[in-house]
């Protein structure tokens, strides 16, 4: 699955379809705003949804302590070792 892979792509493109939403309603007569209910709005949800993509990504990243670590152990592990058990041994080392 593709959101597996690429979920901050996913994140912002999905991110991006919300933001496009009211500028439709507007354009297509659905809402009758203001221009600086429009120009509110649209900001309000910018902000909303891109601080929900930050939030998102930030979640799906490795410190780069953890990584080096990560590294680190598994340099010098047998081949033969889990993945999971070095990212174990890796959180529990760099805590």
């Amino acid at each position: 699955m593709l959101f597996n892979k690429e979920p901050t792509v996913i994140i912002g493109g999905i991110a991006e379809i919300i933001r496009a939403i009211n500028p439709m309603l507007l354009v297509f007569g659905v809402i009758q705003w203001t221009d600086a209910q429009t120009g509110a709005v649209i900001l309000v949800v910018g902000v909303c949804v891109g601080f929900a993509e930050q939030l998102f990504a930030r979640s799906q990243t490795v410190p780069a302590a953890v990584a080096d670590k990560q590294i680190e152990i598994a340099k010098a592990s047998d081949t033969n070792r889990p993945t999971e058990q070095i990212i174990a041994q890796a959180a529990k080392e760099t805590k």
